[in-house]
């Protein structure tokens, strides 16, 4: 399903060309990523959760399993991609950017297929919470760029979960949007997904100074990875142009950052610091060689629970 669109191609040919390979294991969410990105040599293994393997033979022409599968492709390619780029992630505020960058890419990704059909229509047996969350984060990133706020109430698979118990495990995506949304500012920071990145993984768009000081590698690769995402937003608000969308204009903050930041020392309007455990951006455990969306010629994945994924009619 990636092949042949213009923000999953590139991501199939990664994947086919890099030799990734996907095996399949309890992983605690959807999908991980292993080994270590700065490991020589070693091979690119994406595992995902053995209920997707099963939701694939029990319903392999779900359109909307198929779309879930290669939206979460995308995502975690482009960690890979933007690994390779930069070989390793020391500091929080670097997994904040390669987690923008994830959530870019499965939206566009997202917006594609259903620009083409490939998504099951809204009240469809076949559309899921996964799907539906995925419509959640372009309306994100519209009202980021100028469009209006989500309502929670234009996604009835994500409010019905608000049913279930406080702490119930399935009522996460429900949570998780409520709290988006409560964050949500527009034009107050330069990442179109910065509110969810905090939500979903507690990475925060300013930490403090210190890490960075003491990965001071990581201001490049920042820099790098900064101006990776830029260009994507202009390669999608061009391709957004192409389809008749509403056109949008950048938050007023969202900016490139000074190319070469002497060493030690912020790039100009990268903030800096995080923790520094060299471990997966999704946070599950998993040390991994997350990746990037827009790697020349072109995003982790989202760590969604279990019930992202329900059957069709659910």
């Amino acid at each position: 399903m990636l092949r042949g669109t213009q923000f999953g191609d590139s991501k199939y040919w990664f994947y086919y060309t890099e030799g990734v390979e996907l095996r399949w294991r309890e992983v605690g969410g959807i999908a991980g990523s292993n080994p270590p990105a700065d490991t020589p040599g070693a091979k690119k293994i994406l595992w995902l959760d053995k209920g997707i393997k099963s939701l694939l033979a029990a319903e392999g022409d779900n359109p909307g399993v198929k779309a879930g599968l290669a939206i979460l492709m995308s995502h975690e390619m482009t960690h890979f991609s933007d690994y390779k780029q930069i070989g390793s992630c020391a500091t929080e505020y670097c997994r904040f950017i390669l987690e923008n960058n994830g959530f870019l890419s499965g939206m566009m990704t997202y917006h594609e297929l259903r620009s083409k059909n490939l998504t099951p229509k809204k009240g469809s047996k076949f559309n899921t919470v996964f799907l539906e969350e995925q419509e959640f984060y372009l309306d994100v990133w519209n009202y980021k760029h100028g469009g209006p706020k989500p309502d929670i109430s234009s996604y009835p698979l994500i409010l019905k979960l608000k049913d279930l118990p406080d702490g119930s495990p399935g009522r996460g995506p429900y949570e998780q949007a409520t709290q988006i949304l409560k964050k949500i500012k527009l034009g107050k920071n330069r990442f179109s997904f910065s509110e969810v990145v905090n939500v979903r993984y507690g990475y925060k768009e300013t930490p403090s100074a210190s890490a960075m000081l003491l990965h001071p590698a990581d201001s490049d690769k920042c820099s790098l990875l900064f101006r990776t995402i830029y260009e994507a937003e202009l390669k999608y608000s061009d391709w957004r142009k192409s389809i008749g969308a509403p056109v949008v204009t950048p938050p007023p903050t969202y900016a490139p950052p000074s190319p070469n930041p002497s060493p030690g020392q912020s790039s100009g309007s990268l903030p800096q610091g995080g923790n520094t455990a060299n471990t997966d951006p999704h946070g599950g455990g998993n040390t991994s060689p997350l990746p990037g969306i827009n790697t020349p010629p072109f995003t982790p994945n989202p760590q969604f629970p279990h019930n992202s994924w329900p059957t069709s009619g659910q």
